[in-house]
């Protein structure tokens, strides 16, 4: 910890400047994943902050001035119960659904730099917060077990509740091999559902990715919009600022599937190193409620990712049952909740704990 400094990015002209420290120190550390780069959540801000946001991000140097972590955070003004609290968040939630938010830091670097951040949010920093609500953390995060294991040597208050989990599916070498360890039911699920689209229609598989036009956008939120009763535009707006952060080749992957010219399902991907994630679902039920055409895309998207070189598939945040179908496995997100000695604060972990000795007196 010694020798550490934090510096409080509030402002969207200081936290462009920090693209290009941003994006290797990411690369450096062991919370590599598309939702916490510089493009993502800049784009999360222009699109979702707000009057009652403001930027909060802890940027952690060394006596050499060298960038070793990042706390990507704002602070939520809200009121509860009719008490204004400030609440610390990370960058990209609740909004857009981004998921295995974490601190990013140096490997190596993992508990000095969480001490120091820790350290500065009980002294300098103290001033600017009421609690911390830290959503979709992954419960292998180093950031999270360090924290934690400070405020019990500290007797803080720290509360851990359960978030997320992510179904995934870790790929095989070939599209052979992975359909080879499918149960047999799903195997044959998904190849008699193909074959009935099959003989229904000629059906076409258009996959973009890199650099595309924005209609390809437009075409998968069209449809998107007209088969999402929870439809929601700023997720566009959001998509359209992401992609425009790209002057080469773009993380986004459109998927499609048409059958005799029409679109009847899409998804919407997105590639970083050696995972896809599948980040919106489209599907027009309407055309035949007998086959799977959410399923049967899938596993093209599956199969493909296979021959592409990747080595999961990743369905993110949700316990939907057709992510089953195909997932094996799953990563595990918690929420932290770490309020300081303050009224608000107290007031809110009294109703919470309130809240749950009811839910346990009437099971």
């Amino acid at each position: 910890m010694s020798g550490l400094k934090v510096s409080v990015i509030d402002s969207m002209d200081a936290f462009k400047e920090l693209r290009t420290a941003w994006s290797s120190l990411l690369s450096d550390s062991r919370s590599n994943t598309i939702f916490l780069t510089w493009e993502w959540l800049y784009s999360w801000a222009e699109t979702y902050m707000n009057r009652e946001r403001q930027l909060f991000i802890l940027a952690i140097y060394d006596d050499k001035d060298e960038l070793r972590g990042l706390a990507p955070w704002y602070i939520q003004n809200s009121r509860s119960s009719c008490l204004a609290a400030r609440e610390i968040h990370f960058l990209g939630t609740p909004n857009a659904g981004s998921d295995y938010v974490d601190l990013i830091i140096k490997k190596g670097q993992e508990q000095n730099v969480t001490l120091c951040i820790y350290n500065f949010l009980l002294k300098e920093g103290s001033p600017h917060w009421d609690y911390c609500l830290l959503n979709d953390v992954p419960a292998t995060s180093l950031f999270l077990l360090h924290f934690l294991n400070k405020t019990q040597d500290d007797g803080k208050y720290a509360e851990i509740r359960p978030a997320s989990y992510c179904p995934i599916v870790p790929l095989r070498k070939s599209s052979e091999d992975f359909f080879a360890m499918l149960s047999p039911n799903r195997r044959q699920q998904f190849r008699r559902h193909l074959r009935l689209l099959q003989k229904k229609a000629a059906i076409e598989h258009f996959s973009c990715n890199g650099m595309y036009s924005g209609s390809d956008l437009d075409d998968f939120f069209k449809l998107y919009s007209e088969k999402n009763e929870h439809y929601d535009s700023t997720v566009y707006s959001f998509m359209t600022a992401f992609s425009s952060k790209f002057s080469e080749t773009s993380p986004i992957q459109i998927d499609l599937l048409r059958a005799d010219g029409r679109t009847i399902a899409g998804l919407f991907h997105i590639r970083h190193l050696d995972t896809l994630y599948m980040y919106l679902m489209a599907v027009d039920k309407e055309y035949d409620s007998g086959i799977s055409i959410g399923n049967i895309l899938v596993g093209m998207c599956i199969s493909k990712a296979i021959d592409n070189g990747f080595n999961t598939y990743d369905f993110l945040k949700g316990i939907e049952p057709y992510k089953f179908h195909w997932a094996e496995a799953g990563n595990v997100s918690l929420t932290l909740f770490f309020p300081q000695r303050k009224i608000i604060p107290w007031f809110i972990a009294v109703n919470n704990f309130v809240k749950a000795a009811v839910k346990v007196a009437w099971r």
